[in-house]
């Protein structure tokens, strides 16, 4: 939101490069464009599908839907063979901005938590673990339709009961206070969830238990840190 100029030029831009490159030297190299669920916008209650009408909410969202226009164009025109993983709230160890990077810098530094928004914003999860492993075979299935394919759980957890894990896992008995603003972030929908029909005809799942996935993140932050 502070600079969609520059959030352009590394989404729509530098696409529109590599695609014309490939165009005229490596046409017969199959493409991975990493999209987000952001392109399907908000006021979604129920597991969004591939073919739900796009209606970004932000211009992060927005380029991102520009940049899959621009992929299946030159799939269709010129023959590129592209896949285009739409990935939902991917997280893990290693993972230095966003929701559980500030919690756990907060619980850190306060022994307690403000978070913005209402804590009942619902999102799907997703180990980076599993998104890893999705990634990797999702290639085999680049092609000339350029094929949209949703990466995540397909179950909704809100933010409060994540933070809340969080936690847990940080205390290890008596969770730290967690409290919440009120205040949303500009162009955060209020849920975003996948239905994974389509990743799960493929013979792929992303299976990590969220629990499991969040006690392995604040152990990795623990260690990071030096935190007792």
């Amino acid at each position: 939101m502070a600079n969609p100029h520059e959030d352009f030029m590394r989404t729509v831009g530098s696409t529109a490069e590599l695609l014309e490159w490939l165009r005229q030297h490596a046409p017969q190299t199959p493409l991975m464009a990493v999209s987000s669920a952001a392109v399907y916008g908000a006021a979604h209650a129920a597991p969004i599908a591939e073919d739900s009408r796009p209606a970004p909410f932000s211009p992060y969202g927005t380029h991102k839907l520009m940049m899959e226009e621009l992929c299946r164009s030159y799939a269709i025109n010129f023959g590129l063979m592209i896949v285009l993983p739409r990935l939902f709230s991917v997280f893990g160890p290693e993972l230095k901005k966003q929701l559980l990077w500030d919690l756990c810098n907060k619980l850190a530094e306060n022994g307690f938590a403000e978070l913005g928004g209402s804590g009942e914003e619902r999102r799907d999860w997703t180990c980076v673990s599993d998104v890893a492993i999705a990634l990797e075979k999702l290639l085999a299935f680049a092609d000339t339709r350029a094929p949209v394919i949703n990466v995540a759980t397909g179950v909704a957890v809100s933010v409060r009961d994540v933070a809340l894990a969080v936690a847990r896992a940080w205390s290890g008995e008596t969770p730290p206070a967690i409290r919440f603003s009120g205040i949303s972030r500009a162009g955060d929908p209020d849920s975003l969830c996948a239905d994974v029909s389509r990743l799960c005809a493929h013979g792929l799942t992303c299976a990590t238990p969220l629990v499991k996935g969040l006690d392995d993140y604040v152990g990795w932050f623990r260690t990071l840190k030096g935190c007792a």
